[in-house]
């Protein structure tokens, strides 16, 4: 049967997951184990409070997936290949055509294939 904790280390626990701390530093910090800080956790906090560190890092940030949307919703960019190079020219990044396709896709654009003119 586990020990009581007290409600001062409660809020200490609840003040530290609330920093962004991990349930790692917490456990560490307090000396409290890493299962029932996690279990205060899902307690305490609702599941929006609990800031998500996991996945990698996005690429593009927001300004610079708005310029792209811009830049081929208004015709100046045909593809995802010349906005990919577009933007390798403009700020140096190196970013593949699918980055740039599922970018637009996620501003509502869709693609389609070009219907090819008889002769």
């Amino acid at each position: 049967m586990p020990k009581k904790i007290k409600n001062s280390l409660l809020s200490e626990i609840e003040t530290l997951l609330m920093s962004g701390k991990s349930i790692r530093e917490v456990s560490n910090k307090i000396g409290v184990s890493k299962l029932e800080v996690g279990r205060l956790r899902s307690k305490l906090l609702p599941c929006d409070s609990v800031k998500d560190k996991g996945g990698r890092k996005k690429i593009l940030n927001e300004e610079e997936e708005k310029k792209i949307v811009k830049l081929v919703s208004k015709g100046k960019l045909e593809n995802a290949t010349s906005a990919s190079n577009f933007m390798e020219m403009e700020i140096g990044k190196k970013i593949s055509p699918q980055t740039i396709r599922r970018t637009l896709k996620t501003y509502g654009l869709k693609s389609h294939i070009k219907k090819r003119s008889h002769f």
